[in-house]
């Protein structure tokens, strides 16, 4: 779903923003340079890690994680937006009478935002799947580091 039918990669930079500046610490542009090497296209373990290491946040990696995914929640119910030209490519989707699913690694909350603010069923009916439909998902990297 991220980076094909939608972008939420701003709203997670926001959310890194606002949870440094929660915690107390200016987030200047060289933090925000610094930070950006490692968290990009990471996960919310390893980039709550980083931020954590980085920012020299005083808190656990686990109370991060919570108060980052608070914050990106609150983002995305205000600017989550299709990417230019997907409600386009689905109207062709659907007058070529081809069948359309969502699949996506969004967590539970992640994916009822996004069904809630875009409508989802109203393009993929219940065809919509998220990890939480997968019985044993792939092992995430920072369990074998």
């Amino acid at each position: 779903m991220d980076g094909t039918i939608i972008d939420t990669g701003d709203a997670w930079k926001k959310a890194t923003q606002k949870l440094v500046e929660y915690h107390g610490v200016q987030y200047t542009i060289e933090l925000h340079n610094e930070i950006n090497k490692y968290v990009v296209g990471a996960g919310l373990v390893e980039a709550c890690r980083r931020i954590k290491e980085i920012a020299q946040i005083q808190e656990t990696i686990e109370n991060l994680m919570h108060r980052k995914k608070i914050i990106v929640a609150d983002i995305l119910h205000e600017n989550l937006e299709f990417i230019q030209g997907f409600p386009d490519f689905h109207v062709n989707v659907k007058s070529l009478e081809m069948k359309s699913g969502l699949a996506t690694n969004a967590d539970d909350n992640t994916l009822a935002i996004a069904k809630k603010v875009l409508n989802l069923e109203s393009f993929f009916g219940e065809h919509i799947y998220n990890v939480s439909h997968v019985e044993k998902p792939k092992p995430r990297s920072e369990e074998h580091t």
